[in-house]
């Protein structure tokens, strides 16, 4: 079983075009001892693409 754990906000948006309007629903990959963070990033006009953090 996986134990979840809350950690409150963990990602903000920044100003930076492709994130401009938000950034949400994070999920993480943990992988050969590396920490994979993805995220929707929203720009303006509502269009998503995927963020990455590593």
């Amino acid at each position: 079983m996986v134990t979840v754990k809350r950690h409150g906000i963990i990602l903000e948006k920044r100003p930076l075009d492709f994130e401009l309007e938000g950034v949400l629903n994070p999920a993480v990959l943990y992988e050969n001892n590396t920490i994979h963070l993805f995220y929707r990033a929203v720009a303006k006009g509502n269009r998503s693409t995927i963020g990455y953090s590593g």
